[in-house]
């Protein structure tokens, strides 16, 4: 009997020591660190590819405006310059060469040139060509810090964008209440803004199961509808 109890045992340890052991390597243990190095080096190579991108993207804007400028005495040098690059590259390497991209690579040269490189190259191309879109340099450079120390997508910044947050800030009487109700998603549709029209529109709505505190609170934090107005008119 007793020797019975006692392989019972021993068994028993074994097999707790044996499940130690695939817990050990179990996605929670070793699995899970080998996992974790392979996806590190993944969101590396991404990052590192991204920035080469944005760096090459740069210096083709810059050729570009230094052949221009060697040939600009003739009229539409620049237009025929761009699209014989672009058949090229379009030939050699494929999707993505296109005149507009091109353009859009002269105008990156063009708008980051004092500089001498874009702000953050944390930021995908996607999210330059939207930034390149903000004529105001200030406005610009506000949007790009925000996309790169929020972890904006571009959808994230275009909804920020539409909702005037930087003209809200400017405008505000609570800087910092109105970027922490904006990081935490809760003014981004609480105000319309139609800035490309003669007559310009300014709504500010509530959610609609929204309570009077939640009135209040935007009342002491946003500028009233006659700024609004009166900023977007300019």
């Amino acid at each position: 009997m007793y020797g019975i109890r006692s392989f019972s045992v021993t068994f028993v340890r074994i097999n707790l020591i044996g499940m130690k052991q695939v817990d050990d390597i179990g996605d929670n243990g070793f699995i899970g660190e080998i996992k974790q190095l392979l996806e590190e080096a993944r969101k590396q190579v991404v990052r590192q590819v991204n920035t080469t991108m944005l760096k090459t993207y740069f210096e083709i804007g810059r050729r570009i405006v230094e052949q221009e400028q060697k040939g600009e005495v003739q009229a539409g040098y620049g237009n025929y310059l761009i699209a014989e690059l672009s058949k090229s590259l379009s030939a050699s390497f494929g999707k993505g060469y296109s005149k507009r991209n091109i353009e859009l690579m002269r105008q990156f040269y063009l708008t980051y040139k004092i500089t001498q490189s874009p702000i953050s190259q944390s930021l995908s191309w996607t999210h330059y060509i939207r930034l390149m879109r903000i004529s105001d340099e200030a406005e610009r450079r506000f949007y790009e810090i925000e996309c790169e120390a929020n972890h904006w997508s571009v959808r994230e910044l275009n909804r920020q964008f539409d909702s005037a947050l930087y003209q809200r800030l400017a405008l505000s009487r609570d800087k910092e209440k109105i970027l922490e109700l904006s990081r935490k998603g809760q003014i981004l549709e609480k105000i319309i803004l139609c800035r490309d029209k003669k007559d310009a529109l300014v709504e500010i709505t509530l959610p609609e199961d929204s309570t009077q505190i939640f009135a209040s609170r935007y009342q002491t934090v946003l500028p009233s509808k006659e700024e609004l107005s009166k900023l977007i008119k300019k």
